[in-house]
């Protein structure tokens, strides 16, 4: 957790100047916004990616978006962060939220899951 906030403040400062990050203490025991988990993905960062995916999946901080949970959710399992971005792409392929509903493609999100090491996505290859 230290390491993805220390990520964060590095990208808002260098996207924005210091001006314009918050100081640690004022985001002391706050969740990152989606502003910030933007900056991430847009920088490259695949957690920052599936962080805000479970943003828009859940509706937390910004209006539930199961296509933007989604496409979020792609980028992360494409970006390194397969253990949980492909499982939850899987989870909503396999639901038929936000993408059509697809077992195959379920399937196949689930296996990339399972071969990077996330267990409890291999019930579902």
């Amino acid at each position: 957790m230290w390491l993805r906030r220390l990520m964060l403040a590095l990208l808002c400062s260098h996207a924005m100047g210091l001006s314009g990050c918050a100081t640690a203490n004022e985001t002391k025991g706050k969740a990152p916004t989606a502003e910030l988990h933007e900056q991430a993905c847009t920088g490259g960062a695949a957690d920052g990616c599936y962080d805000l995916g479970v943003m828009y999946a859940t509706g937390e901080g910004v209006g539930k978006d199961a296509a933007r949970a989604a496409a979020l959710y792609d980028q992360a399992c494409t970006g390194g962060e397969a253990l949980f971005g492909c499982h939850n792409l899987g989870s909503l392929y396999d639901h038929g939220e936000g993408v059509p509903k697809d077992s195959v493609q379920a399937k196949r999100y689930f296996g990339k899951a399972c071969d990077m090491g996330r267990t409890e996505s291999c019930q579902y290859r």
